[in-house]
């Protein structure tokens, strides 16, 4: 179940998200400084939920 597609929606989702705040950058939207407290953020995220895929893969034996 953990080889499924559905482990890693999360963190593609975390990816989008991340691809988005630099349009949101090019186009004005937000600072500089909202970006990358922002990105901060994302990163975090993306590290969690990457730890959270291999907590699952390693336990799905």
């Amino acid at each position: 179940m953990c080889n499924d597609k559905k482990n890693y929606y999360s963190y593609r989702s975390a990816s989008e998200v991340e691809s988005l705040l630099y349009v949101a950058l090019d186009l004005e939207y937000i600072t500089k400084t909202e970006f990358d407290k922002l990105k901060e953020k994302v990163s975090i995220t993306k590290k969690l939920i990457g730890g959270f895929i291999k907590y699952l893969k390693s336990n799905s034996n």
